[in-house]
């Protein structure tokens, strides 16, 4: 399990709690780092990162059941 230094109420704004709480919710179902970026236009972009391929093929078969 990777493991993640969770930000405070003071490090972020209020709307970004949310962000934090997906990220968070995310990473133990798969089991990696996940990241999570809100952009200016409105969308997003969500990094997640694997090790190995063994790795990737275990978070694809995750993701698509």
């Amino acid at each position: 399990t990777v493991e993640y230094k969770k930000p405070t109420k003071s490090m972020v704004g209020v709307a970004n709690l949310e962000i934090i709480a997906d990220e968070e919710q995310l990473r133990n179902y798969l089991d990696t780092r996940v990241k999570i970026e809100e952009l200016e236009d409105g969308g997003g972009r969500i990094t997640i990162d694997y090790y190995s391929i063994e790795e990737l093929k275990r978070i694809i078969n995750r993701i698509t059941g």
